[in-house]
């Protein structure tokens, strides 16, 4: 298995991405209201 695959498989990286995905859209979300505004 190289390097990539195993950072790729590693235990509760599936989580780790949906909490990183969204706070991505939550905040996203947040310059899209602020900036209508303007």
């Amino acid at each position: 298995m190289t390097d990539l695959e195993q950072y790729v498989e590693q235990p509760g990286r599936d989580e780790l991405i949906k909490q990183v995905r969204s706070k991505i859209n939550e905040l996203a979300s947040l310059i899209f209201i602020t900036s209508s505004y303007r």
